[in-house]
């Protein structure tokens, strides 16, 4: 039987998570090169990194606990899954209660 918070979910997760860490950091990476190449400064280049990370922190406290509610019901890792990678809570909340719905369950 399948089970939601299983090993392989959890592998398949972190799989598919790992990747896409690993294609930002490409990008981080390429991107700062590009920039050092167009003359931009280390300083401007570090206040804008710093700058996006802490305008990131907002939307990832919301996305973290739109997995912890959805993750009683669907388990885990396909919450996890699809917040880590679309993050768009306004879209799977209601997404997730109206396929609990059509099967006949509620996610309370």
């Amino acid at each position: 039987m399948f089970d939601p918070n299983g090993p392989f979910m959890y592998g398949l997760v972190a799989v598919v998570i790992l990747f896409v860490i690993a294609m930002s950091i490409r990008f981080i990476v390429l991107a700062w090169k590009r920039a050092r190449q167009l003359g931009i400064d280390s300083a401007v280049l570090r206040r804008t990194a710093v700058s996006a990370a802490i305008f990131t922190v907002a939307p990832a406290v919301s996305i973290l606990l739109g997995v912890i509610a959805l993750s009683r019901a669907l388990g885990f890792p396909l919450p996890w899954l699809r917040l880590s990678v679309i993050g768009a809570l306004t879209y799977e909340t209601p997404a997730a209660a109206s396929a609990a719905a059509a099967v006949g369950t509620d996610l309370s």
